[in-house]
């Protein structure tokens, strides 16, 4: 290998997005002190036992930004 760059310029895709709609169903909660948003499965509000927990990485704008909040609900929304 012969370059000797790890990334290169932003592209086009870097700035494009997708704006997704709704309003957030989570909550934001303390934990460590820290501001986290926490979205709950559907079944659990049934009283049915969560199968896992996922962990959300943010991009930039970090996860109390309501598009990635609305990320967050629908990733709990598919576990099942």
């Amino acid at each position: 290998m012969t370059d000797k760059v790890l990334a290169q310029a932003p592209g086009d895709d870097c700035f494009r997005a997708v704006q997704h709609s709704g309003e957030p169903k989570g909550s934001i909660e303390k934990i460590a002190g820290v501001d986290t948003y926490v979205a709950t499965p559907p079944q659990l509000s049934r009283g049915q036992p969560a199968k896992g927990v996922i962990l959300f990485y943010a991009d930039v704008y970090g996860p109390l930004f309501i598009n990635n909040k609305l990320l967050q609900d629908y990733f709990a929304e598919q576990v099942g």
